[in-house]
């Protein structure tokens, strides 16, 4: 089950699998995000000496990569095509065609930390309070200019159409974040 969890090929089965229970109300970030190899050594049939035991292996092994392979086929051919379009992306820009990369995180908690952190000194690692005020949240929308490695972001209260089109329209324009300025 734990694997359907995890599994990005699940992830529309996801409230089918999940809904009912705590972790489907309150998901981890990591649901529906990983390439899953599921390993099950009671596969492996233990008939034979040392050497038929591990041809057994092998032969198991294979088959276990074969599926996985061919499970997440069309999950390969779309990361070949994105990586495609990244290693073609300063070919394109010197045609003045710009790439970027654009993604948004939406519900991001603004804390503070109430007693500030206290570095590494000899002897004693880092220390870091655990307590912190809350300020609201807020949305993060950046991109990433793939041949420049310029970047911009936007972080406001909310992520509306109208946002994001103003964001999209900004980085075409003047990157707001030039590489290593971080």
């Amino acid at each position: 089950m734990l694997e359907n969890y995890y599994d990005l090929n699940q992830a529309d089965r996801f409230r089918q699998l999940f809904g009912g229970l705590a972790i489907g109300k309150n998901p981890t970030v990591g649901h529906n995000r990983y390439l899953v190899l599921k390993w099950d050594f009671s596969g492996v049939s233990p008939i034979g000496n040392g050497e038929e035991i591990k041809h057994n292996l092998y032969r198991y092994l294979d088959f276990q990569i074969s599926a996985f392979s061919d499970y997440y086929r069309e999950f390969a051919e779309k990361c070949h095509d994105i990586c495609q379009t990244y290693r073609l992306a300063p070919e394109r820009a010197a045609a003045g065609i710009p790439t970027f990369s654009i993604d948004e995180m939406t519900g991001i908690q603004a804390l503070e930390r109430i007693v500030p952190t206290l570095p590494v000194r000899p002897g004693r690692v880092e220390r870091r309070e655990f307590e912190y005020t809350r300020h609201g949240t807020c949305t993060l929308i950046a991109s990433f200019n793939v041949a420049t490695g310029a970047a911009s972001a936007d972080i406001g209260e909310t992520r509306t159409e109208e946002d994001f089109a103003a964001h999209l329209a900004a980085p075409v324009q003047q990157p707001r974040i030039a590489p290593g300025e971080g």
